[in-house]
């Protein structure tokens, strides 16, 4: 079977490069980052770039680091809640109607919440929950 044009070159340099790379990413993939970001208004430095595998593992590590039940809409993406359950986390559910066309409706997301709280889940706001009048 041929082989692309330029392939077992680039193979055969790569024999180098046999190890791990910075586990945020390598300082020239940061700074590109940081720099795409910055060009559109958002400035940027490569320290507060992280490369990772995915949205998945960052996601759980997120909820392995912050702690609490999560609320999740329903339906919602079949990972959230099994990450959710590896850490031994309540799951509060929050009903998204067909016609809400996938857009939370913040009274429904109010009420699972206070029934949550109410049987005793630990959701983890980012501000102060119930919010006061």
């Amino acid at each position: 079977m041929p082989i692309a044009p330029g392939l077992a070159e680039v193979l055969a340099d790569a024999h180098l490069r046999n190890g791990y790379g910075p586990v945020a990413g390598s300082p020239q993939a940061r700074a590109a980052a940081a720099g795409w970001f910055t060009g559109r208004g958002l400035s940027t430095e490569p320290g507060q770039i992280l490369f990772a595998p995915g949205s998945k593992p960052l996601l759980f590590a997120l909820l392995a680091a912050l702690g609490g039940d999560v609320v999740l809409p329903c339906p919602s993406w079949v990972s959230y809640a099994a990450q959710a359950a590896l850490l031994g986390r309540r799951i509060i559910s929050v009903p998204i109607p067909a016609e809400a066309g996938g857009i939370p409706d913040p009274e429904l997301l109010e009420q699972a919440l206070r029934q949550a709280v109410a049987s005793g889940a630990r959701p983890r706001p980012c501000k102060p929950w119930p919010p006061t009048p």
